[in-house]
């Protein structure tokens, strides 16, 4: 896919091959930047064809004392170690 800037050119959309896309939607089949096909462990393709990470927070309670690895990482919120009381659980969230 293309677009029109404001002199009227046609210019591409882009998409780089970088940490969490593995793979470009075709040029052809592009309808906005940064769009991909395939995304890198630890990455979720959004209903837009982006790449974002699967996130995870640290802190008391049943946060996360340690999140696992971006790349390991197949959902939000999975944890490496709880904290003191809680338990990894099967999901790898701490309850």
């Amino acid at each position: 896919g293309f677009y029109r800037n404001a002199k009227f050119q046609c210019i591409p959309y882009s998409c780089q091959v970088d940490e969490g896309c593995s793979e470009c939607v075709s040029q052809s089949l592009r309808t906005a930047d940064g769009q991909c096909a395939e995304c890198r462990p630890g990455y979720v393709k959004t209903s837009d064809n982006l790449c974002e990470p699967f996130t995870c927070l640290t802190g008391e309670g049943a946060a996360c004392k340690t999140c696992r690895p971006q790349g390991n990482r197949t959902a939000h919120g999975q944890c490496l170690d709880c904290n003191d009381g809680y338990d990894l659980n099967s999901a790898e969230t701490c309850g």
